[in-house]
């Protein structure tokens, strides 16, 4: 069943959570369905300018899509800015997060409910517990193309995302319509649930 929620719906229905000290930011969660394993999990994490941010290298147990949406950052040695698309499968560590201290802000996105970061070398030991991991990250910029530079017989552009994709179905796209242009999205039947993100412009669904 699709489940439609603006950022100003989810931030006056869920009330903005702020990070610890060390971080000074803000966390918006879009879904709030307790610990249901089986729900979606998706939050925007917003980072406050003036203060250097850094998050140890870590791994989480579901796979997970990240987006940036403001500002710029480092994953390791993945440099990202708007609207750069991290990839990371589960029980892959990644990190660490740092920023110069410049406001920047990011979407997280799983398809089921996560436990949290699990950090390390703390957790390493359940790392190895892993049978048959593969860990596997990947970061891509993605690019717009502007009207000018567009095919104008086409109303629809969807372009797959170079090299996000496997054998169990992931994969990611940039898509743009036309003024009163519509589609559907890609067939999400192969993989484990779909995130539509409209990052400008109004979308009737």
């Amino acid at each position: 069943m699709p489940m439609v929620v603006a950022y100003e719906d989810a931030r006056a229905k869920a009330p903005l959570k702020r990070r610890n000290s060390k971080t000074k930011g803000t966390k918006t969660a879009f879904f709030e369905f307790g610990d249901n394993p089986e729900l979606p999990h998706a939050s925007l994490n917003q980072h406050d300018p003036g203060h250097p941010h850094f998050s140890s290298a870590h791994f989480h147990v579901r796979d997970q899509f990240q987006v940036v949406t403001d500002g710029k950052f480092k994953i390791g040695r993945h440099e990202l800015t708007p609207y750069c698309v991290h990839f990371t499968r589960a029980y892959t560590p990644y990190g660490p997060l740092v920023s110069d201290g410049s406001e920047f802000a990011f979407l997280v996105m799983r398809a089921h409910r996560d436990a949290g970061a699990q950090h390390l070398p703390e957790e390493l030991p359940q790392l190895k517990k892993v049978t048959d991991r593969k860990p596997w990250q990947m970061s891509r910029a993605v690019a717009f193309p502007a009207p000018e530079a567009r095919d104008k017989s086409k109303d629809v552009l969807l372009q797959p995302i170079p090299d996000m994709h496997d054998d169990d179905g992931l994969a990611g796209y940039t898509l743009i319509l036309r003024p009163n242009a519509k589609t559907s999205a890609p067939d999400p039947t192969r993989g484990d649930g779909q995130y539509l993100i409209l990052v400008k412009g109004i979308l009737w669904y």
